[in-house]
């Protein structure tokens, strides 16, 4: 019987990215997979986690370009640990075991389903020749395949740097990233695009992505992410600052 974890584990045979010890499946081991941060209940348009005192609020009080985003685990150890050693320390075989992981959830997530194409979140070029990958396209790469969608790394590209954004905030993100990407009409008009990165933070890359593929006539963007940052100062309202 045709499982996601069976197909996973015949395309891509590997060791666990944690203990290295063989895994199938996914290509983690269960013990492994146990220590990830899950994503915590939240808004379903910009991921900021729910008041636990209020239940679900009636609708987004920021309401991110995009229409939908999911994520399956939180921005913390040792998922954080694995995430910079793909992004800084240059590792693409950690970036294929985080795509492969990504697609393992969302399949069992059963998400909603989208039939138009796979994009990834683009670097700009100055930072893709340094890091020699883009990780948000190696997330995205096992997710297309296993879904029998396009993926389009052309689709969308980085027109303006926005140097290093770890040490700022959202507004700073959102002046820095104002107009810094720009999607080709001629592969996103009429489509429902599935964009791809690794973290969502404060919202600002996704979002310079999202109106973008808006802007060029994509008729709906859904974002997907391994990971949602959750700032320790949350107070559980509806919205990313």
């Amino acid at each position: 019987m045709f499982t996601v974890d069976s197909w996973l584990a015949r395309a891509w045979p590997v060791e666990c990215p944690l203990c290295g010890l063989p895994a199938g499946g996914a290509g983690w081991c269960a013990a492994c997979v146990a220590l990830l941060p899950p994503a915590p209940a939240g808004c379903s348009r910009c991921l900021a986690p729910w008041p636990a005192a209020s239940g679900v609020p009636a609708h987004c009080d920021a309401p991110p370009p995009w229409q939908r985003a999911w994520a399956p685990y939180r921005y913390g150890w040792p998922l954080d640990r694995l995430i910079g050693e793909m992004k800084f320390a240059r590792r693409v075989t950690t970036a294929a075991a985080l795509g492969r992981l990504l697609t393992a959830c969302y399949v069992d997530a059963a998400r909603p389903e989208v039939r138009g194409p796979v994009i990834p979140v683009p670097l700009h070029p100055a930072r893709l020749a340094r890091r020699g990958f883009n990780q948000a396209q190696e997330l995205a790469r096992p997710l297309a395949t296993c879904l029998g969608l396009r993926l389009d790394p052309q689709a969308l590209r980085r027109v303006r740097g926005g140097g290093a954004q770890s040490a700022l905030g959202g507004a700073e993100r959102r002046r820095r990233l104002a107009g810094a990407m720009a999607a080709s009409a001629q592969r996103v008009v009429g489509e429902d695009v599935l964009l791809v990165d690794d973290v969502l933070t404060t919202g600002s890359t996704a979002g310079a992505a999202a109106e973008a593929l808006l802007a060029a006539g994509a008729r709906t963007v859904s974002v997907v992410v391994l990971a949602v940052a959750i700032s320790p100062a949350a107070d559980g309202t509806c919205n990313r600052a």
